[in-house]
């Protein structure tokens, strides 16, 4: 009788696990994808460690497997430092300077608020 209920509980985990994986494998929109976050760095850029470290995170859980792009939007030298530090520690963060060619498109003009609905790009609706 112990046998059987501990061979019913084993197989219910197993069921559970397997589904568990399966359905977190459609939930996970981004891994194995061509994608890449751009981090639009200007000024101090206050916020760059923790967007680097809730990447890594995400990264670490297999959750996402995306490179991160540092853009140079103005930061002043302490910033690119940090940048540059973190993107020597991390193999997956490149830290490249605006593209001249887009000028205000690639970093946004200053009062423009940091999320934006895009022209059908990742609708919020």
């Amino acid at each position: 009788m112990v046998w059987q209920v501990v061979a019913c509980v084993l197989a219910t985990a197993g069921l559970v696990l397997f589904a568990w994986c399966l359905i977190g494998s459609f939930l996970l929109p981004v891994a194995g994808r061509n994608l890449t976050v751009v981090y639009r760095a200007r000024g101090d850029a206050p916020d760059l460690e923790q967007a680097v470290r809730s990447l890594a995170w995400l990264r670490g859980t297999g959750m996402v497997d995306v490179p991160l792009q540092i853009v140079d939007c103005g930061m002043e030298q302490a910033a690119r430092q940090r940048a540059e530090r973190l993107a020597r520690a991390h193999p997956f963060i490149q830290v490249v300077p605006a593209p001249a060619a887009q000028g205000e498109e690639a970093c946004g003009r200053s009062g423009d608020p940091p999320r934006q609905r895009g022209d059908g790009d990742l609708s919020e609706r």
